[in-house]
């Protein structure tokens, strides 16, 4: 049996084995590199065609390059359509100056980016509104490259927060035109609201300015301190309470009647109290009415 004796291998051999597996190697690398980029890639491209929310990439003039369906179904738009628009396009009036400044400032690196609450106006004219959170893609060199937006759909939410406003317009127009004092306390007596009335009263009577926050106990004497306690605490525990009370004003001594009434919440514990009052002094023979007109 004869044995092929092992050779020397040359130095030129050695170097090309050694090349041949460097670039091997930086081949194997390579693909493993661009698999993760695609994979990375693919899945970018998931989030962003599949988001619940709107989001577009423009060219830093404002041109519309990249939409995706859920900023296409805020706008109205379809995707070809969009990408023939501009932001002003389909921006309010109103509110393109505001966006454009910001986005101007975010080119110049004076902010890294910005969230405003904005109108757009859809291709079937109607106004919605938005919460739109943009920044700056920049190239290696730092040259701008594209803006990068984010948008939700906030109609309904200003809708809603419109409507509570009336609500609590209304509600404050009907606590001001009452003919009493309404005062809501938190059960630490701090007060949580007060009308027109009650703040006359207060400025009047006592010479004081209220204020949210502020304890009812600010206004009451020592010597009332006690009984105002009990009928507070009364209230708190679900009962409806009154009594009259001389106070001494500041411009003379008056009679109002008071009411506690509990603020019974949704699932029937007591939230706090009610206080209503009124000068009752015309009843009182002697007395210097106090009353706040």
């Amino acid at each position: 049996m004869h044995q092929r004796a092992a050779r020397d291998w040359t130095t030129q051999e050695i170097t090309i084995i050694e090349e041949t597996a460097e670039r091997t190697w930086a081949a194997v690398e390579r693909a493993r590199a661009e698999a993760v980029l695609r994979a990375s890639e693919e899945r970018f491209r998931a989030a962003f065609e599949q988001a619940n929310v709107g989001i577009v990439q423009t060219t830093v003039e404002g041109r519309i390059l990249v939409p995706n369906p859920g900023f296409c179904k805020i706008i109205g738009y379809t995707e070809e359509e969009a990408k023939d628009l501009t932001v002003r396009d389909i921006t309010h009036p109103d509110d393109y100056e505001t966006d454009m400044g910001l986005a101007h400032r975010v080119t110049a690196g004076e902010i890294p980016g910005y969230t405003i609450a904005k109108r757009y106006v859809r291709k079937d004219g109607e106004v919605v509104w938005v919460q739109l959170t943009s920044t700056l893609v920049r190239e290696a060199s730092g040259k701008p490259y594209y803006a990068l937006a984010i948008v939700e759909d906030v109609t309904e939410r200003k809708r809603a927060e419109r409507a509570l406003q009336t609500v609590e317009a209304n509600q404050r127009a009907i606590l001001d035109s009452a003919n009493q004092s309404i005062i809501l306390l938190a059960p630490d007596y701090s007060l949580q609201l007060f009308n027109r009335y009650a703040a006359l009263a207060a400025h009047k009577v006592f010479g004081r300015t209220m204020e949210i926050g502020q304890s009812i106990l600010e206004y009451v004497s020592s010597a009332d301190y006690a009984g105002f306690a009990a009928h507070f605490q009364q209230a708190l525990s679900g009962q409806e309470v009154s009594a009259e009370k001389r106070l001494a004003g500041v411009d003379g001594p008056s009679w109002w009647e008071f009411f506690f009434y509990p603020i019974l919440l949704p699932e029937g514990s007591v939230g706090g109290v009610t206080l209503t009052s009124r000068d009752i002094s015309a009843r009182r023979p002697g007395s210097r009415s106090s009353a706040a007109n």
